[in-house]
């Protein structure tokens, strides 16, 4: 049996893809901001099982990501999130990775801790033209938390890119533009990417 990222698996979950466009653009409208939830909604394919993710991260959510692989044989995920918790996105996206040939991550609107999910994909995809992903370095607004906390979680946060683009090269790049982001344009700041492959910066 083919998986959805073999390559008759991947023209079939792009036919899949297209087709429940439509329909996700219906559910997520009716969302509000929440805990991280998965809703099930219609696929045109009996074999694929699709979830829109939306809300926003928190851990338990890994939990109930577990839950859906172990259920479907074959997932499609849509995530429509601004983040969250950053443990909670990486944990997702590690999950996605061990389930790789069988599980596809559509981004509509995806940041932060969602985007860090997003990676997770060996070859994620963009809902539309509109839909975004954006990342950035991890903060917090607890007072206590010191240099040593964002080194941490830096080196996490570098580790987790290593993991996932299969290059330290490319990680250290990345994580190198974070941080320079960050220093010219405050810690909100994002780097937005694009389905057309285009980068950018918001505050």
């Amino acid at each position: 049996m083919a998986g959805l990222k073999s390559s008759t698996g991947n023209e079939r979950i792009m036919n899949i893809v297209t087709k429940t466009i439509a329909l996700v653009s219906l559910v997520v409208a009716t969302v509000a901001s929440q805990a991280g939830t998965f809703r099930q909604i219609e696929s045109p394919s009996p074999r694929v099982a699709a979830y829109v993710y939306s809300g926003t991260v928190a851990q338990g959510d890994e939990r109930a990501y577990g839950q859906l692989l172990s259920r479907h044989e074959e997932l499609i995920i849509v995530i429509d999130s601004p983040g969250g918790n950053l443990l909670a996105g990486i944990q997702m996206g590690q999950l996605t990775r061990q389930n790789d040939q069988r599980v596809t991550l559509v981004a509509k609107q995806a940041y932060s801790a969602a985007g860090m999910f997003w990676l997770g994909d060996s070859q994620p995809k963009f809902l539309d033209e509109e839909s975004e992903v954006g990342l950035h370095l991890a903060f917090s607004d607890d007072p206590k938390v010191n240099d040593a906390f964002d080194q941490t979680v830096g080196y996490m946060i570098g580790k987790y890119f290593e993991q996932m683009l299969g290059d330290a090269d490319v990680a250290f790049k990345l994580m190198e533009r974070l941080s320079v982001m960050r220093y010219d344009h405050g810690r909100n700041a994002m780097l937005i990417l694009t389905a057309d492959g285009k980068t950018g910066i918001r505050r």
